[in-house]
């Protein structure tokens, strides 16, 4: 509550708040004041990758900002503020905000999701389409359209994809690591007997692509690619170029969106296709 920062700790970790220091302790309020950047564009949902982008470009050589508070939002406990590097702040044509709004940042590219058909049997394709990930609901593999762009614009080719996942019939027992949790709605999650040929597949990316030659590659959105991402080699689809040199990519196995450099991206050569992809999207049921 004073930090903003979400933690997970042991138990032994905890420590109850001596009763004679109880009352002092509670009189001082949180410190951690949520915020967001205001007179933005409503209801834009998600950021786009441009609009990140343009934010983190605009913040990450400035060691510190000044901010002007517009208004409170009570109900939600969001303050809007103004985000003023220090040369400019009460100058509101020059705030953080005026520079992100005037930027053509806000139309958002299609996202680009693996799917299957509705049997979950045939091939896995992907498609570029307003289409939500596949979800694991009661054991079954599922996808839902929007009422609109029901066929898919693009897809990447089946020759091209590994074999789909195999997944457990409804009511069979499934043991799942989970890769990434957004909330019960919404999580990551790889079978558990195949983590040990997904690592044996990473290893054997790094031993390869630490000795070959780096070359320039043609980027295409939709398409299957290895990227360097922390020191690891991770199969990704590209879903957005961006400005700056930056690649909007979807790690297939782990499930996390991430930026990386156009340099750190190279061709996903044949040998790393025949493992099926691993991140399975997930929700709880009921």
């Amino acid at each position: 509550t004073d930090t903003g920062n979400i933690a997970t700790v042991k138990v032994s970790e905890l420590r109850e708040i001596p009763p004679q220091f109880l009352r002092e302790v509670i009189s001082i309020p949180p410190q951690a004041i949520k915020c967001c950047l205001a007179d933005l564009p409503p209801n834009t949902g998600m950021w786009t990758p441009d609009a990140v982008l343009r934010l983190r470009d605009a913040v990450i050589n400035c060691p510190e900002f000044s901010l002007k508070v517009a208004k409170q939002d009570s109900s939600r406990g969001i303050a809007h503020i103004y985000l003023f590097a220090p040369e400019n702040f009460s100058d509101m044509d020059h705030s953080i905000n005026q520079k992100i709004k005037n930027a053509d940042l806000w139309k958002h590219q299609k996202d680009v999701f693996l799917s299957v058909t509705p049997s979950g049997t045939s091939s896995t394709k992907v498609t570029s389409d307003a289409v939500s990930p596949p979800r694991l609901t009661s054991g079954k593999l599922e996808k839902s359209f929007s009422d609109s762009d029901r066929e898919p614009s693009s897809a990447v080719s089946a020759i091209d994809m590994p074999p789909p996942l195999p997944l457990s019939k409804t009511g069979e027992l499934m043991d799942v690591y989970v890769s990434v949790a957004c909330h019960p709605g919404h999580f990551i999650v790889q079978p558990w007997k195949e983590l040990h040929n997904l690592e044996a597949l990473m290893e054997e990316m790094i031993l390869y692509y630490s000795r070959a030659e780096e070359k320039p590659v043609n980027i295409e959105k939709n398409k299957l690619y290895a990227a360097k991402i922390e020191n690891q080699w991770y199969r990704i689809i590209i879903k957005g170029i961006l400005r700056n040199g930056f690649l909007s990519v979807y790690e297939l196995d782990y499930g996390k969106h991430e930026f990386v450099s156009i340099e750190k991206v190279q061709p996903l050569m044949d040998a790393f296709r025949k493992l099926p992809f691993q991140a399975i999207t997930a929700q709880l049921a009921g």
